[in-house]
């Protein structure tokens, strides 16, 4: 059967990237290769679904895009976080081009001015960052992994859910102690949804000769134990998440010549917005 004149017009890869966790912590059969991974542009269903703020937040568009754009990923809710922002990069580059514009106003002028972002400074930017795996207290050793996709967005959806109360439920209670107790319980689902992100990231404990991965048992020993240990795995957990942000960008104001560094002005309701 003759190929369809239409088959050259099919989408071809834009690019090719390796992934900073080279290929570690993805499960069996999620992903396919950690380099030379090739990045296809949107199609039109995948920017009209970046223009849902819903389906961007509960992860679901995010996962989709993906998947579209680069098929070596099987399963992108388990991808780890720390490959996030270079695939959305990558994946940005491929559609839109190599660099977008931002509006910021210089600390030292004031002076607004717009300046081109480059997304494969974003990619190079994280091949250079290692997550740090091993935590060690005494004689304890913490290994650990990054949140998946999954994970994170889980998080996030229950901080939402939990902020969004405090800031619209608690008002409208009059009775004060009422209000009091219902905040205060708000707070501790905070406090523990903090410390189970935490935990999260042990992947096992181990002390000496013996190893132990039921995460049960290492929740149940962390929230015990002296506090120490949870604190040296919050300063890493921290410390991680911190590398893999995305990054400033230096810049130079074109009024006063004033050399300063610029957040990206991207979340996830923007960041395929064409600019």
């Amino acid at each position: 059967m003759a190929e369809s004149m239409l088959s050259k017009y099919k989408r071809q890869p834009k690019l090719q990237i390796s992934l900073p966790s080279n290929g570690n912590w993805y499960p069996p059969g999620s992903l396919k290769k950690a380099e030379d991974i090739d990045v296809y542009s949107m199609t039109a269903g995948d920017e009209i679904g970046t223009k849902t703020p819903d389906t961007l937040f509960s992860g679901a568009a995010t996962v989709k895009i993906i998947h579209s754009c680069v098929p070596d990923i099987k399963n992108a809710w388990n991808l780890p976080i720390i490959d996030l922002y270079t695939l959305l990069s990558a994946i940005r580059m491929a559609s839109y081009g190599e660099t977008t514009s931002i509006n910021t106003g210089c600390p030292e002028c004031s002076e607004v001015s717009e300046y081109e972002i480059s997304f494969n400074s974003i990619i190079e930017h994280y091949q250079n960052i290692r997550f740090t795996t091993e935590v060690v207290v005494d004689d304890v050793t913490f290994n650990l992994a990054p949140l998946s996709y999954k994970d994170l967005t889980e998080f996030n959806k229950l901080n939402f859910k939990l902020q969004r109360q405090l800031s619209q439920k608690i008002p409208q209670i009059e009775d004060e102690d009422k209000r009091d107790e219902e905040a205060q319980r708000i707070f501790n689902e905070l406090s523990n949804l903090q410390t189970s992100s935490v935990i999260h990231t042990v992947k096992s404990v181990k002390i000496g000769d013996e190893e132990e991965r039921n995460w049960n048992e290492i929740y149940e020993f962390v929230t015990n134990a002296e506090p120490k240990f949870f604190q040296a795995l919050l300063d890493t957990h921290t410390s991680n998440m911190e590398k893999f942000v995305l990054p400033d960008h230096s810049v130079k104001c074109p009024q006063c010549d004033y050399e300063f560094k610029t957040e990206s002005e991207f979340d996830w309701s923007n960041f395929f917005e064409k600019r």
